[in-house]
Order: C-alpha cells, then sequence, then structure tokens
C-alpha cells in the first residue's frame, strides 16, 4: 500500500513538473540534422550499432 502511495505522489509531482514547463528524463541529444542523417542510414540497411558509432 505505501508503494502505491509512494507512486502516486510520484506521478504527481511529474505532472506539476509538466505543468510548469519543465521536461522529465535526460537531455535530448539528437537535432534534426542528426535525426535525419540516422534514418537515412537507416534506410540503406547499416545497424543501429554501426549508426551510433
Amino acid at each position: 500500500m505505501e508503494r502505491e502511495y509512494i507512486r502516486d505522489r510520484t506521478l504527481e509531482g511529474h505532472e506539476s513538473a509538466r505543468r510548469n514547463g519543465k521536461t522529465i528524463g535526460g537531455a535530448a541529444v539528437t537535432d534534426p540534422a542528426m535525426l535525419s542523417m540516422a534514418l537515412h542510414l537507416r534506410d540503406q540497411d547499416h545497424s543501429l550499432r554501426e549508426i551510433a558509432a
């Protein structure tokens, strides 16, 4: 039961942060150009490991 209370309070905190313009999680590491290049390489059947390198 306590675990459920903790979960509820955490979710409430996340919702409150989003309402205040905060982002949850890590920073985005891709920009539009990088995403475009990755998708292009994926279309050429490169593996995800190759693309990440």
